[in-house]
């Protein structure tokens, strides 16, 4: 289970978003239900702890929508010059940004261990949410559709 200082946490997630995109929104924990969306783009990164020990997660659920303005606003550029690959980075980067966020906060566990993000699939995405032990979960929505931020401990997908 994950024990986390909320305020603390969302406060950084919040600045974090903040300072990296000019599109502000306000993550909050949800409690209760959540559907992945299958029209997002979807990234993990494992959190490792101290060998022998079952590895947890951080993921990003972005839409397309906040992760193409996310992109404008890191590269300075208009939307129309981005390629796939320069958005890809760029959600990469803030799920490793966010994962710096939150790892430390995991109950019970000294510093973790971010590893490196990787774009998943949404078929990957669901075997990770169905088989994965989803503790709690931050969520920011907006015109631009929703980013969220996932913990899951343990992962299936990694251990």
């Amino acid at each position: 289970m994950i024990d986390i200082d909320q305020a603390n946490v969302i406060s950084k997630i919040n600045r974090s978003w903040s300072v990296l995109s000019n599109n502000p929104i306000e993550f909050k924990v949800i409690n209760g239900e959540i559907n992945p969306d299958d029209n997002s783009y979807h990234f993990g990164i494992p959190v490792v702890f101290s060998e022998g020990e079952p590895i947890a997660a951080v993921a990003l659920e972005i839409s397309k929508s906040h992760a193409v303005n996310l992109s404008v606003s890191m590269y300075g550029l208009d939307a129309s010059d981005l390629s796939e690959d320069e958005i890809l980075d760029v959600c990469c980067e803030m799920c490793n940004v966010f994962s710096a966020n939150v790892c430390n906060s995991f109950s019970g566990k000294k510093e973790g261990n971010i590893n490196v993000p990787n774009k998943l699939s949404s078929e990957v995405f669901r075997y990770i949410f169905k088989g994965s032990n989803l503790d709690r979960y931050y969520q920011a929505e907006n015109e631009h559709g929703r980013v969220v931020i996932y913990m899951f401990d343990p992962c299936n997908y990694y251990n």
